[in-house]
C-alpha cells in the first residue's frame, strides 16, 4: 500500500507504507520539513499546504554558516565561494525563501553578521549599491540606507567610484567593518539575507 501522513498535535508523521491489517509496515516518524524554506514560509513546515497540522518549524536559519538575528528573526548565510556581484545576487536568489545579498541597514545589523566576515580576512559582497545614481546608494531589498545620526561605516574617503579611475557601483564589506565601493564584477565571498 501507498505510504501515509498524519498530522497529530502540531506535528506530522509518515509511513512508507501500510500491512493488510492496515498497520504501518515500519515505525512512523516525523516528516515535516524538507529542508527547504518555501517562498511564503518564515521557517520549514514540510509542505506549501495551509492549515494542515504541520506547524512545527523544523527549519530555520539552521544551515551551514548561516545565523538568525532574534530582533528582526532575518537569517544569513555566508557563502565562500567567490563570485562578481550580480551571480552572487542570483546565487542569493537560487537559495530560494525570499533570500537576496544582504542589506544591513543599522549598525546592530551590520555588527551581527561581522562574525560571519572576521575569519574570512576578505571583504564580501552586500546588497546595495549606486548603480541607478552615482553616489545615491541604496539597498535592493528595499530598505533606507540611512543609518541613525548619518554614522555610515565608510572607509575614509569612501565611497569615491574609483577616485575617478572605475564605475564602483557595489558594496563590499570590509573584514573591519567598514563599507567600500567597489568594481561589481570583482569576484568576493558574500552574504545573503532572508527576511
Amino acid at each position: 500500500m501507498r505510504g501515509w501522513m498524519l498530522a497529530l498535535l502540531g506535528a506530522c508523521y509518515q509511513a512508507s507504507g501500510l500491512d493488510d491489517f492496515g498497520v504501518a509496515e515500519e515505525e512512523t516518524r516525523p516528516s515535516c520539513g524538507d529542508g527547504v524554506v518555501g517562498r511564503d514560509e518564515h521557517c520549514e513546515d514540510g509542505n506549501d499546504v495551509p492549515d494542515d497540522g504541520c506547524t512545527e518549524c523544523l527549519y530555520d536559519c539552521k544551515g551551514p554558516g548561516e545565523l538568525v538575528d532574534s530582533a528582526t528573526g532575518h537569517c544569513y548565510r555566508l557563502v565562500g565561494e567567490a563570485h562578481p556581484w550580480r551571480e552572487a545576487q542570483l546565487r542569493c536568489d537560487e537559495l530560494g525563501a525570499s533570500f537576496g545579498l544582504a542589506a544591513p541597514a543599522t549598525l546592530a545589523e551590520r555588527d551581527l553578521i561581522m562574525p560571519l566576515v572576521v575569519p574570512l580576512n576578505s571583504s564580501v559582497w552586500l546588497g546595495g549599491g549606486d548603480e541607478v545614481m552615482e553616489g545615491a546608494f541604496q539597498w535592493l531589498n528595499g530598505e533606507p540606507f540611512i543609518y541613525p545620526g548619518g554614522a555610515y561605516p565608510w572607509l575614509p574617503g569612501e565611497p569615491n567610484n574609483g577616485a575617478g579611475l572605475g564605475d564602483e557601483d557595489c558594496i563590499e564589506l570590509q573584514p573591519n567593518g567598514m563599507l567600500n565601493d567597489q568594481v561589481c564584477p570583482v569576484p568576493l565571498p558574500y552574504i545573503c539575507e532572508r527576511p
